[in-house]
């Protein structure tokens, strides 16, 4: 700073000194340099809130020692900035021990920012991963039994409601693909009932996927055979089908649209693989419970019909029987309430915003689901919202612009209908202006308060104030004004401000899209 004031100064002599040459001499002019143009330029702008809407957020990233240490970047994060994120504080692995007891690992941070009026943005009360597992595993959640192995099925029947809810099956195109549709329908022959009916898809395969599931509370040993019965309606579903498995059985529908699959067209035939052999699939994705399968069309329009799909496995417990959800979920949430109730009393007053739930449509398969139910958020947003009850609550979420992560978003605020807003962790993918734009549009049609954090410059430092402007003027753009919760900086200083704290072009380009 101080060199900066002994540049302005010579700056200014300087320019005194011309204008008595131009009294002198009419015809002689100067320029200033440009980058004491761009300087002046920049200086000429207000701190960076200024220019957002009233009550919109503007944040940045900040770890504990800049905050607490009082120099460069806090001082720049006070004067700029009207939310802060802290990483690593307020999480349940750095404030629950082994013992389950709750202790303050915040303090500090808590002091410097009730002095300086600074608001904190909550991290995830429920984490995937920043958990203390040590602790959770201490909880009993079971009786012992004994370790045995035992033959399992997994199926689906679609004349059954709740089989039909859980297939969680999807029709997608790709590519130059025309449409298509699925739905439950009668089987026309009578035969089966309610089956799987996919029609009207060309040129892509798979056209739809969805999931055998296989509980989560046993060993998943080993796959043993799929079988499932299926009908053509037309030559070209007869002739040019497909079925593709995420992982490779040696067996299977001809995948190129060519020879036959020996079906005939409206009659039902049965298929069998036997899934013994199988290779190239983990132990970790065994347990993971979910089998995927995709079914769809090669080269011509289809229409065909599935039914009783079977996945046969074999499975052990794990040593222990899994007690029902309901005793799970009151076993576990004694535990949640107590831990959100002390954060919410002891930091409450610096939050305006907390997340409730991290990752989960991302990371859905943790313990909080498990053992608390798929409404789990939305039961958390309530505890911490009879601690104060203007508190927004908002879950995080990566990888939105992949349409299929905010199809089971869609599926996910459904059944946690208490959550206010969604807080957008950007990732370098998501930072494609194509792709970012049609995400906004997805967002905005959640009807949600919308926060977008982890932004950043991408690609060459030319165009980095440019990159940096399109998403704040996107986001002003396309989400509702009164859904804008705010933005938040991966780290604001290397996107705004050099290495002197001087600001860099990004900085007005950024303060000229808020407004």
């Amino acid at each position: 700073m101080k060199n900066i004031k002994h540049y302005i100064a010579i700056s200014a002599i300087s320019l005194l000194t011309v204008g008595c040459a131009e009294e002198r001499e009419s015809d002689f002019r100067t320029e200033k340099p440009e980058a004491q143009a761009e300087y002046e330029r920049l200086s000429a702008y207000d701190v960076l809130t200024a220019y957002a809407p009233q009550g919109m957020k503007v944040a940045t990233t900040i770890i504990p020692s800049d905050l607490t240490s009082q120099q460069g970047i806090y001082s720049l994060t006070l004067t700029n900035f009207n939310e802060v994120e802290v990483t690593g504080i307020l999480q349940h692995s750095n404030i629950v021990d082994n013992a389950g007891n709750i202790n303050f690992d915040a303090a500090m941070v808590a002091d410097v920012a009730r002095t300086n009026g600074m608001r904190l943005f909550g991290p995830a009360l429920l984490s995937a991963t920043k958990v203390n597992s040590t602790y959770l595993s201490t909880i009993k959640l079971g009786e012992e039994a004994n370790a045995e192995k035992y033959s399992a099925e997994s199926k689906i029947d679609f004349n059954n409601s709740d089989d039909v809810s859980s297939c969680n099956y999807r029709m997608f195109t790709d590519g130059a693909a025309s449409g298509g549709t699925i739905a439950i329908d009668a089987d026309p022959t009578g035969e089966k009932g309610q089956c799987l009916h996919i029609s009207g898809a060309s040129i892509s395969v798979p056209q739809v996927t969805f999931n055998l599931n296989m509980p989560s509370n046993r060993k998943n040993l080993g796959l043993k055979k799929l079988s499932f019965d299926m009908m053509p309606m037309t030559d070209g579903s007869a002739n040019s089908f497909a079925m593709k498995l995420r992982v490779d059985i040696g067996a299977g529908f001809s995948a190129d649209g060519s020879g036959t699959t020996g079906m005939t067209v409206g009659a039902w035939n049965h298929y069998e693989y036997d899934l013994s052999g199988l290779s190239g699939l983990s132990e970790a994705e065994l347990n993971a419970g979910v089998f995927p399968i995709e079914f769809g069309p090669v080269q011509f329009g289809t229409d065909f019909y599935v039914a009783n799909m079977v996945l046969e496995y074999e499975a052990m417990n794990f040593g222990y029987t899994e007690y029902p959800l309901d005793r799970r979920h009151d076993i576990v949430m004694n535990h949640v309430k107590q831990y959100v109730d002390t954060l919410v009393a002891t930091y409450g007053d610096l939050v305006d915003a907390w997340v409730v739930a991290e990752c989960p449509v991302t990371e859905p398969d943790n313990y909080w689901r498990n053992n608390i139910g798929e409404s789990y958020a939305s039961e958390v947003a309530s505890i911490a919202k009879a601690g104060k009850s203007e508190l927004k609550t908002f879950i995080s979420e990566t990888y939105l612009s992949d349409p299929f992560v905010m199809f089971d978003l869609e599926d996910f605020l459904a059944q946690n209908p208490g959550i206010d807003g969604i807080n957008v962790v950007l990732t370098s993918s998501e930072l494609d202006k194509s792709s970012f734009s049609m995400m906004l549009t997805d967002l905005a049609n959640t009807g949600k308060l919308i926060r977008l954090s982890g932004l950043k410059p991408i690609g060459d430092e030319e165009d980095e104030a440019d990159d940096l402007a399109y998403y704040i003027s996107e986001y002003r753009k396309i989400i509702p004004a009164d859904k804008q919760y705010g933005i938040s900086f991966a780290d604001a200083r290397e996107a705004m401000w050099d290495s002197g704290f001087n600001r860099k072009a990004a900085y007005g380009k950024v303060a000229d899209a808020l407004k």
